[in-house]
């Protein structure tokens, strides 16, 4: 999610943070040690980084907290909304336009091969 201003007239910034985040995300997959590296920089215990990290390029390992998706699907978003939209104060997000508020541009931009 970003600011449409930051979006309007910084899409550079918005992309190269994308692509970022993409490629740690390749990087900690593919990289046996990352996860004592991760641990040792944020001074967590490596099976909970673990826990949190694992599992987006790597289907047999447990399941993570935290995986690196990349494909917006609108479904996901709308279950997203509609639970979101239970708490109180937030009825109003059942109004979002998803066809105007999804936009996979940047995604797009960022779908080079990094390595």
């Amino acid at each position: 999610m970003v600011n449409h201003d930051l979006a309007d007239h910084y899409p550079e910034v918005v992309i190269a943070y994308l692509q970022a985040l993409k490629a740690a995300q390749y990087w900690y997959d593919t990289t046996p040690s990352a996860p004592t590296l991760v641990a040792q920089w944020t001074r967590l215990e490596p099976d909970l980084v673990v826990g949190i990290l694992n599992g987006s390029y790597q289907p047999k390992q447990q399941p993570s907290r935290f995986f690196s998706e990349t494909l917006i699907r609108p479904d996901w978003i709308k279950l997203h909304i509609d639970e979101l939209s239970q708490i109180a104060g937030n009825e109003n997000l059942t109004t979002i336009n998803l066809d105007r508020w999804i936009q996979t541009e940047f995604l797009k931009q960022t779908e080079v091969v990094l390595f």
